[in-house]
């Protein structure tokens, strides 16, 4: 019979769902940083997804900030009612994916420790609510965040990295082991910050439109852009469109800048039939 692992913070056993990625953070000193990195006052406002434990809340709450947690396991949200009793904090027992943030205003800040199998959905209601937003800060596989970070020309370079880089700013603050958790997580993690851009990095003619350019440049990455937006790109017009663009189509996708992807999908948008604009 499974026991449970210790859960310091708590003082207590706890039974995690796998089915829930559930990894809790147990280093003391990390969720110190964590919530520095948020450089919290009185006013704000700072929703954490996913408190489990409460390890970071507690940091959270030293600032004087009002916290909305979203936590989807009712145990723990009972724990949390029970062993943090603050009128600055409010538990809300819901999936994050489908908590809505305008009642709470603009400029949130937002931090979590994200389960792994969840980071690609958590990371699009994070863009889908980026208005609401002014500072992320998200625990993540070591590999994806250095995906979201990475440059054009690196092989970590990614459609995640360019979607990603158009509505923020990332960048690192520090790693994590496997030992900071319970239960230990297989893979490294990497805290993570995200600026929300007041402006997109780059023009687009149309959001939707320009992630369906970047992820078709991904999705076979040892073609060439010209092959990989073949499905795109009208009959004989090749030349053309990547001439106007001042692309090389012989380039893959993760040779290509913001910039470069930008330009190609306006001059794309341009040669779409007017029914699917």
């Amino acid at each position: 019979m499974r026991r449970g692992i210790l859960l310091p913070s708590l003082g207590l056993r706890f039974l995690p769902k796998r089915s829930l990625g559930q990894n809790f953070l147990i280093n003391q000193g990390a969720a110190q940083r964590i919530a520095q990195g948020l450089d919290l006052d009185p006013q704000d406002v700072v929703v954490e997804i996913g408190p489990g434990s409460g390890i970071l809340t507690k940091e959270l709450l030293k600032y004087g900030a009002q916290v909305i947690g979203v936590e989807i396991d009712s145990r723990l949200c009972q724990i949390l009612r029970e062993n943090l009793k603050s009128e600055r904090l409010l538990v809300f027992c819901e999936d994050f994916l489908g908590f809505d943030l305008s009642p709470w205003g603009g400029n949130l800040k937002l931090v979590g420790n994200i389960p792994y199998h969840l980071t690609s959905p958590v990371i699009e209601r994070l863009i889908n609510q980026r208005e609401r937003l002014e500072l992320i800060i998200l625990t993540l596989q070591k590999e994806v965040a250095r995906r979201i970070c990475s440059p054009p020309g690196r092989k970590d370079f990614s459609s995640l990295s360019v979607i990603s880089q158009l509505y923020f700013r990332p960048y690192k603050l520090f790693d994590l082991s496997p030992s900071s958790f319970r239960p230990r997580p297989k893979v490294e993690s990497t805290v993570l910050g995200l600026k929300v851009r007041k402006e997109l990095a780059v023009p687009v003619p149309d959001e939707q439109f320009f992630r369906k350019v970047v992820r078709g440049a991904f999705g076979k990455r040892r073609k060439t852009i010209k092959n990989a937006l073949k499905g795109l790109i009208p009959q004989g017009r090749e030349g053309e469109i990547f001439s106007r663009a001042g692309v090389d189509p012989t380039l893959r996708g993760e040779a290509l800048s913001l910039k470069d992807f930008s330009r190609l999908s306006i001059v794309l948008w341009d040669y779409l039939p007017k029914d699917e604009t």
